[in-house]
């Protein structure tokens, strides 16, 4: 074959009468074999089938049947009161409060000048090799700071602070 620059133009215009019969014969059978058949419903349905069920009932009515059902009063409509949903809401839950339980802090040590920050524990990952404990949205490990106290330890319980050389237990109001 040879390349492309080298044809003669017969040879360009040979091959370009070529290409486009080839398109139009694609184009030929799309519009007479493809298309009529992606549009035509499947032989295999039966016309009761293909028509939904309240046409066959209308389509076995005689004329006079549907001029009587056209004239015959219509039920009136409901009343808009009946309608209408009202929620009640008073017995059910916040969305968007939280189902966690409400965080209670107590000092270990003695002396009531020192109060911790108010920290939320809003859970504890009790089982893990090294526990943690969720206080304020952030995870929290031993050593770790949060609210300006260390957390000392976490167990079942609740999680151990140090705040300004005191001990603070802080654990899930049940």
């Amino acid at each position: 074959m040879k390349p492309s620059w080298s044809r003669t133009f017969a040879e360009k215009l040979m091959l370009t009468t070529v290409v486009i019969a080839a398109g139009i014969m694609g184009l030929w059978t799309w519009q007479q074999y493809i298309q009529p058949a992606l549009t035509r419903p499947p032989t295999s349905l039966t016309a009761e089938q293909l028509v939904p069920k309240r046409w066959q009932w209308l389509k076995s009515r005689t004329n006079q049947e549907l001029e009587i059902l056209s004239h015959a009063p219509r039920p009136a409509p409901p009343p808009v009161e009946s309608l209408r949903v009202v929620y009640h809401a008073a017995e059910l839950r916040h969305p968007f409060a939280s189902v966690l339980p409400e965080t209670q802090t107590t000092e270990e040590t003695g002396g009531s000048s020192v109060t911790l920050p108010p920290l939320a524990l809003q859970g504890i990952i009790w089982g893990e090799v090294e526990p943690q404990a969720i206080i304020d949205r952030k995870v929290v490990k031993a050593g770790d700071a949060v609210g300006g106290a260390e957390v000392v330890s976490i167990d079942q319980d609740g999680v151990m602070l140090l705040y300004r050389g005191r001990t603070f237990l802080l654990k899930s109001v049940h």
